[in-house]
């Protein structure tokens, strides 16, 4: 019974203050949306494929280094005539052997899906051109090209959204009960008990204009009764 009771003191406080919870709601969504939309660069990913017949892992692994070396992304800068430079565009190229096998993936990760396809491109050009110059190592070539991609991988409008949504709403019940927890006025004879240490004998209940004012059928009543009191008075008034 007790806990039914604070189920539906619980509830009714929900009720109660719901609007803080909605503003609360739409403020933290709006704030998530709103993140998405002006704070988070668009990015794009494109990747072009190679044939790299490493003779050892460690072999792969250091062909795996020489995409990402800045040095030899120096040449994909002055093709494409970027406006950054080699070691910033190492941090937006990501190359990975496939599964352990000979094919080799170079992913490209940029703000424009046209220009991703053609760094993903140059670079395993310039990878082709180079490493048997700095390595020696010809055992290399291109398997498929990039292709543009324009589908962005970090669209998280409605995903930021929904958790903005989320947190509004845990929020706006902290807040809610923080509010019951800091109020301590006296609502109920239960409060007066817990104040006071002894029990409750009667309650006055709240005046207001709906139980003070006389509905009219209980009006007509009264003044039938008093007719009839008039009534009888003058009969004994005339018997006398």
């Amino acid at each position: 019974m007790e806990n039914e009771l604070s189920l539906k003191k619980i509830l009714e406080l929900i009720k109660k203050r719901i609007w803080l919870i909605i503003l609360f709601s739409f403020f933290f969504s709006t704030l998530g949306g709103g993140y998405s939309l002006f704070f988070t660069k668009t990015q794009y990913e494109t990747s072009s494929k190679l044939i790299v017949n490493a003779t050892s892992p460690e072999m792969m692994n250091t062909l795996l280094v020489m995409i990402k070396e800045p040095s030899l992304l120096q040449n994909v800068v002055d093709d494409l005539d970027l406006n950054v430079s080699a070691e910033e565009l190492s941090k937006q190229i990501f190359p990975e052997s496939i599964g352990g096998s000979s094919i080799v993936r170079i992913s490209v990760v940029y703000s424009d899906p046209k220009l991703a396809v053609e760094i993903a491109n140059s670079t395993a050009n310039a990878f082709v051109s180079q490493i048997p110059q700095i390595l020696g190592f010809k055992d290399t070539r291109l398997l498929s090209e990039a292709h543009m991609n324009n589908i962005p991988i970090n669209d998280d409008l409605l995903k930021n959204i929904l958790l903005g949504l989320l947190v509004g709403l845990i929020a706006g019940l902290g807040y809610v009960f923080l509010l019951d927890f800091l109020d301590d006025s006296v609502r109920s004879e239960q409060d007066v008990e817990v104040l006071i240490g002894i029990p409750v004998l009667g309650v006055i209940p709240k005046m207001n204009k709906k139980n003070t004012t006389l509905k009219k059928s209980d009006v007509l009543r009264v003044e039938a009764r008093e007719d009839s009191y008039a009534n009888n008075e003058q009969k004994v008034i005339s018997l006398n």
